[in-house]
């Protein structure tokens, strides 16, 4: 099998990124080049990371002015040489056996784009237990919700490179990437757990908290580009497995919430999209659209949220 290219954005995390850096050494197969950016880390990151370089000929570390995951993600990109690409976060620990695993199964299912573990898979579009070899689809489910950890899957790098670049959201940029391969209906093959990524118990109790002004409007964004993707994906006639009228409904209470969230850390403007999007998701205004509307009219719009909050 071909080269592997390993990418891991990080940002003052100094231990956390030399664990993943271990992870990443012990594989068993030994033909991948780590490829480490430095979103412009303050602290020793850096340092720490230098010092793993000169241990490790195959890491390749990278420095750029602090401009978040995704862009330090797509530095790792566009310097990646190899034919598969595995992102990791810098908090994530991989089994040793991870690459090999999934290149093996590459090599048994030539046009799938997208190998990953069972037990890093999180909808319901197979039969549970989930079986070895299952095919699946990301939409509809990744409407609402990612499908997996960052690590999870290995991807085929032609297709990585059709999706085009990482966009400079600096929150829930995944979410949108993953719905760019969603839309271009990619099509999972899952192998067995053992190739399944974890994540650092320091890392699960310091997660950053996303309610801030600037991330929740980065968040509308990516909100707003998964809608379009989803929309262009049930455009295709070929589509194996289209989007309901009920996940479409299931997508606009999600908006809707998120339209509510907006509306009660007083952006207005950011609600007001988010209420768009919800109705369009839903094909028509329902009876909450239209009492949260007339809500908003006679109180405003916090005011109109905190109202509908204790009304449901």
């Amino acid at each position: 099998m071909g080269l592997v290219s390993v990418i891991i954005p990080v940002y003052n995390q100094p231990t956390l990124i030399q664990a993943c850096i271990e992870s990443v050494v012990a594989q068993r197969y030994r033909k991948y080049e780590l490829i480490v950016v430095d979103d412009g880390s303050t602290d020793q990151t850096h340092s720490v990371l230098t010092a793993l370089a000169e241990e490790y000929s195959e890491l390749r570390l990278f420095k750029q002015v602090h401009q978040g995951s995704a862009a330090a993600r797509e530095t790792g990109r566009l310097n990646a040489r190899g034919e598969f690409i595995q992102y990791l976060n810098c908090f994530e620990r991989i089994g040793p056996e991870k690459l090999s695993s999934q290149l093996a199964a590459f090599s048994l299912a030539p046009d799938v784009n997208i190998v990953c573990g069972v037990g890093s898979f999180s909808i319901d579009q197979v039969d549970t237990p989930w079986s070895n070899g299952a095919m699946v689809f990301l939409f509809p489910a990744l409407l609402t919700t990612r499908c997996w950890r960052t690590g999870a899957p290995l991807y085929r790098r032609e297709f990585i490179d059709q999706l085009g670049p990482w966009l400079d959201l600096k929150a829930d940029e995944t979410h949108e990437y993953e719905a760019r391969m969603a839309s271009a209906g990619a099509v999972v093959l899952l192998i067995e757990e053992s190739t399944s990524s974890r994540v650092s118990e320091v890392a699960e109790l310091s997660s950053t908290p996303l309610d801030t002004p600037i991330l929740l409007a980065e968040r509308c964004r990516a909100y707003a580009r998964v809608f379009q993707l989803a929309q262009a994906y049930t455009k295709h006639e070929d589509t194996p497995n289209q989007i309901s009228a009920e996940d479409w409904s299931n997508y606009s209470s999600t908006l809707f919430d998120f339209a509510r969230h907006c509306a009660l850390h007083g952006m207005t403007t950011e609600a007001r999209a988010m209420l768009t999007l919800s109705i369009e998701a839903n094909g028509r205004k329902s009876p909450k659209h239209r009492l949260f509307i007339k809500l908003v009219g006679w109180f405003g719009w916090r005011a109109a949220a905190r109202l509908f909050q204790r009304r449901v």
